[in-house]
């Protein structure tokens, strides 16, 4: 069941999930894998065919060296 923050009279969903991250640069010779928790806000417009997020993540990098990663995004979809 989707969890809802409310500000101001509107209601926001969010979300969190867990999985993996895998990452190749240049040509195939660095490799990124790791666990990946994410957790966001979203908002459906226009009919609910348009969504807008903010998300936050971070990932523990197990391949080359072990480092602790964090990830921010913004970003839209359109669902058709």
């Amino acid at each position: 069941m989707p969890k809802r923050l409310e500000v101001e009279g509107v209601k926001i969903p969010w979300y969190y999930g867990v999985g993996a991250k895998l990452e190749i640069k240049g040509s195939g010779n660095d490799l990124y894998l790791g666990p990946r928790a994410s957790i966001g806000l979203k908002k459906l417009v226009e009919r609910e065919t348009i969504e807008v997020f903010a998300e936050g993540s971070a990932y523990l990098d197990i391949t080359s060296e072990t480092s602790l990663n964090l990830d921010v995004a913004i970003g839209g979809r359109f669902y058709f």
